[in-house]
Formats: structure tokens, sequence, C-alpha cells
């Protein structure tokens, strides 16, 4: 029989990346194990490529099956160890911060399920320095340094072109979560330089909230201060 687009690694399929989430959908129920593959049943191969240092996202919420994903940056007969059951149910995600480069997607059923699927890639650039660092829940106080050598990788839509380097915080929830009020300020002590900072969505690619020079008496400049609803 003649394989299909995404059959086998060398058939990826191509994501296109934007500035927002891209999402597939299709269904494994037609397609065909892999060699290599994370386990038994059908399962597809998808690429993307990237330009710059991006933290990436990648999840098959959505999907209507036990999905299983795993990521690899060639095609061979050996994947990396997949990973199964994210955020407390049978769908999952990967988030890795990654180098400029192409990288291979395998999407494949727990065991021999298969079925209709949905597969999500949001991606956004990390500092100059290279990290992405996460936020939990709930109050917390980031220090760093931006005096780094290179421009920045992101801009605000309140500011102009970045010409410094720059920290970025990732806070992701799982499915299903309330969102609610997001603030950051850099009206803190410490603060020694004239700061951008806003907040973006993975999903849209558009900043929800940015801020250079505070509003408030307190926080003029050099300080800045934000307040987004996160859905």
């Amino acid at each position: 029989s003649v394989m299909g687009a995404g059959d086998e690694c060398a058939t990826a399929i191509p994501l296109t990346l934007t500035a927002a989430r891209t999402t597939v959908t299709g269904t494994t129920a037609t397609a065909s194990p892999s060699v290599g593959s994370c386990d038994t049943g059908n399962d597809l191969w998808f690429v993307f490529r990237l330009t710059q240092r991006e933290r990436v996202f990648l999840n098959t919420y959505g999907s209507a099956f036990d999905t299983l994903l795993a990521l690899t940056t060639g095609c061979g007969a050996i994947v990396p160890a997949c990973t199964n059951d994210s955020c407390s149910g049978v769908q999952t995600e990967i988030v890795q911060t990654l180098d400029p480069g192409t990288y291979y997607v395998l999407l494949d059923g727990r065991g021999t399920a298969s079925g209709s699927y949905t597969l999500n890639i949001e991606h956004l650039p990390v500092a100059q320095d290279g990290t992405a660092r996460a936020l939990g829940a709930g109050a917390s106080t980031m220090t760093g340094s931006t005096a780094l050598p290179g421009n920045g990788l992101v801009n605000g839509t309140c500011g102009g072109v970045s010409t410094s380097s720059e920290h970025s915080f990732f806070w992701t929830t799982c499915p299903g979560g309330t969102g609610g009020t997001f603030t950051g300020t850099t009206c803190v002590a410490g603060t020694v330089y004239d700061t951008i900072v806003y907040l973006r969505s993975g999903g849209t690619g558009t900043d929800i909230a940015c801020n250079d020079d505070g509003s408030s008496v307190a926080c003029g400049e050099p300080a800045s201060e934000i307040t987004g609803t996160v859905p």
C-alpha cells in the first residue's frame, strides 16, 4: 500500500508557525505504525522549523483518544522517550526551550489507541541569555540582570525596538484553568534602568498588556507596571 503524508518521519507533515497558536486536526485511524514509534498503534509525524531560540509548547488537548508525543531533531529508528498523560488526563504536552533548527513531532496512541487528534503548538522567543523562567500561581518576585551581550529578541507594543537583552517568564496552566488577573511591576527597589513590561498571549501572539513607565505616582519612569486578564 502507498503510505500517506506523515506515516513516516521522512514524509512528516509541515507545521506552519505564526505568531498565534497553530492547530492541526485529523485522524490517526487511517495511518500506520511507523518505525521507532512510541507504541504499537497508528501514528503520524509532523515537522516545524525555528529561526531563533524559542520556548515551544506542544500538546494534544482536544484529541479523542489516549495520546503520546515525542520530539526529535531528525529522522531515525530511535525516538526519544515519549511523553504520556499530562495535567491528570490522557492527553499530552511537551514544553521545551529549543535552539534554531528543524524538529520532528511524533503523535502516537497509547497501545493501539487511535482516532481524531488535535495538535496545538505555541512558540515564544526566550531571553537573550537563553533562559525561560516559570512563574507559579500567586505572588512571586523575580530578580536578575539584562546586562548581557546582544540585542533583544522580542518587543512590546508600547515600546521601541529592543536594543538590549531581556528576561522572559512563562506562566502555563492545564486546560480548564480559570485564568484570572495577572499583574506585574518593576516598581521595586533595585530597578536601575528604564524598563518595559508586557504580557503576551501564546494563543494569539499579541500583547494582553504593555507598559513603559508606570502610571501611578510611585511608579513613573524608569519603572513599569501592567495588569491584564488571562483567559
